[in-house]
């Protein structure tokens, strides 16, 4: 016999969302506004995008090949000039808690913490983060901490790949809700092999790091 279509659901949502007090003491958590609307309303819009199996297997390999590539970028490429006052400088924010203006050489903060999240179990000599210089810390960072200088660049520039595959993401997603799914998987397959996405995801500086929240900002 013929299925049923289905033409109600009931979309669950519960928790005292302590977390979120004292806003949470008059206003269920689903029902807080974000950019004018109640967040659960995100939930009841979002549309199902039906990939076929091939489309699937498609979007997995153009990420795999973009994962492969960004690593491999990554992982072979020597420091650039502008790595220098990134790397470490958010393990220093961390360590002292004091944003100097010349650590912070005219970039947001966001970039530092990024690549510095996998830097803040390592332990470092308290003497290099007196200096007020980025580009002097990034240096004692990499060539003079007593790890190996290719670990440290490393770890500092992984972040930027799952960065990548985030705005990958919203790449395939906001194409394939203007044109279509198949719009969607060229998108996706001209991200994942454009040259300056490969290169800025495998270093960790401000620029894919702005480019990708300016990109998400839009979206939203």
């Amino acid at each position: 016999s013929a299925q049923m279509p289905i033409t109600k659901a009931i979309l669950t949502g519960g928790g005292r969302a302590t977390r979120l007090r004292p806003i949470t003491n008059t206003v269920n958590k689903h029902l807080i506004p974000l950019a004018n609307e109640p967040m659960i309303f995100y939930a009841l819009k979002m549309p199902v995008k039906k990939y076929s199996k091939i489309q699937i297997g498609i979007i997995i390999l153009l990420l795999f090949f973009l994962i492969v590539q960004v690593l491999v970028s990554a992982i072979h490429n020597s420091v650039v000039w502008d790595e220098l006052c990134f790397v470490g400088a958010g393990k220093a924010i961390f360590s002292t808690g004091y944003m100097r203006y010349m650590l912070l050489a005219d970039h947001p903060p966001l970039s530092y913490y990024l690549n510095s999240i996998p830097l803040i179990t390592l332990k470092f000599d308290s003497k290099i983060w007196q200096n007020n210089s980025c580009w002097k810390i990034g240096h004692d960072v990499l060539f003079s901490s007593g790890y190996s200088p290719s670990k440290i660049l490393l770890m500092s520039r992984i972040r930027f790949l799952l960065l990548s595959l985030l705005l990958a993401f919203y790449v395939l997603k906001w194409a394939a809700e203007l044109f279509g799914a198949k719009s969607g998987l060229v998108a996706l397959f001209l991200y994942s092999f454009n040259p300056s996405i490969i290169a800025y995801s495998g270093l960790a500086t401000a620029d894919f790091t702005a480019a990708a929240m300016i990109f998400i900002s839009t979206y939203y």
